[in-house]
């Protein structure tokens, strides 16, 4: 049976990290270890984590005595990777969780020996855990989310609103070594986009398409807090990560035709930030009774989903 290695990066999590744990400690597939990077948090994280730890020799914690912070993740990240044991590397922060079978449904994906990644659709969530959106990708070009041929996913990338959330990714931990592991870059500081890139000119990767994690928001949420000082929510600094690597790698990518597609979509995100970040606040807010449309919208949406696929094993 393939080892999985989990790495959680958190930082005052205390409301959220039990059920992160508890949603590696009840996969279906139970050959992992879960490494987890506490940040010097403030609250009682750490506490939390050493109760998990003393009960479950696969919780492998290292606590920080200084904060490292968001310009330092990829450290953060290749620190608890040189920990790692598993042929396989998935990410979980500290404040999003997993459906129970996601592991042993993405381990099939990786039979064929070209793929190096596994990713699929994710459910955006509030604050206490209750779906508000679901993320899917089926209506995208099969080949181009497969990424084949190597590295044709990049015009995904590059040409219009596309991302993987790390919360779903599998990695083959050979190919994250030979790349050098995590990376990030001097105009994006968190790691998902720039280690994808790095990986998509090492081999395949697989859409699976089904519910495979389940991504928090909230108001402290490093992400937000860095897209909101922004003047496109984030997305500049992405394109600029993205049509730098294609540049410097000399791939073969119209980025002339690609920028205009930028452009006009960076210019939608400029114009419609004050909606994002009132559509944030509502998600945000612990008043359940804001969010009943929310709530409404996404049960339509997953009941279409599911009928699609006849499969309960993906309810919350």
């Amino acid at each position: 049976m393939h080892k999985v290695s989990i790495i959680t990066p958190t930082f005052n999590h205390q409301r959220f990290i039990k059920k992160t744990i508890q949603s590696v400690l009840s996969q279906t597939h139970s050959n992992l270890e879960m490494i987890i990077i506490d940040d010097c948090s403030s609250d009682n994280t750490r506490q939390i984590i050493e109760k998990y730890a003393h009960n479950d020799s696969r919780i492998k914690p290292i606590f920080h005595k200084k904060n490292w912070g968001i310009k330092r993740l990829k450290d953060i990240y290749n620190e608890a990777l040189e920990k790692t044991e598993g042929e396989f590397v998935a990410i979980l922060e500290g404040d999003d969780f997993w459906p129970k079978n996601k592991l042993s449904t993405q381990l099939s994906d990786f039979k064929d020996n070209n793929t190096v990644v596994s990713y699929g659709d994710f459910i955006m969530t509030d604050i206490f855990g209750y779906g508000i959106r679901i993320y899917k990708y089926n209506n995208k070009d099969k080949n181009l989310l497969n990424n084949n041929p190597s590295p044709s996913i990049l015009k995904l990338f590059a040409g219009s609103d596309f991302f993987i959330m790390p919360v779903t990714l599998v990695i083959r931990k050979e190919t994250l070594i030979q790349i050098g592991g995590f990376k990030n870059d001097t105009h994006y500081p968190f790691i998902d986009i720039p280690t994808i890139l790095s990986l998509s000119t090492c081999g395949k990767f697989k859409y699976n398409e089904n519910i495979l994690g389940y991504y928090r928001k909230h108001k402290n949420s490093s992400w937000f807090n860095f897209a909101e000082k922004t003047i496109s929510f984030g997305r500049i600094e992405a394109f600029l990560c993205i049509n730098n690597f294609i540049k410097k790698n000399k791939i073969k990518i119209n980025l002339s035709s690609i920028k205009k597609k930028q452009s006009s979509y960076l210019e939608f995100k400029e114009k419609t930030k004050n909606l994002s970040l009132f559509y944030h606040k509502v998600a945000f807010s612990s008043r359940m009774l804001f969010k009943i449309p929310l709530y409404i919208l996404f049960l339509f949406n997953l009941f279409l989903y599911k009928s699609k696929r006849n499969n309960s094993e993906f309810t919350k």
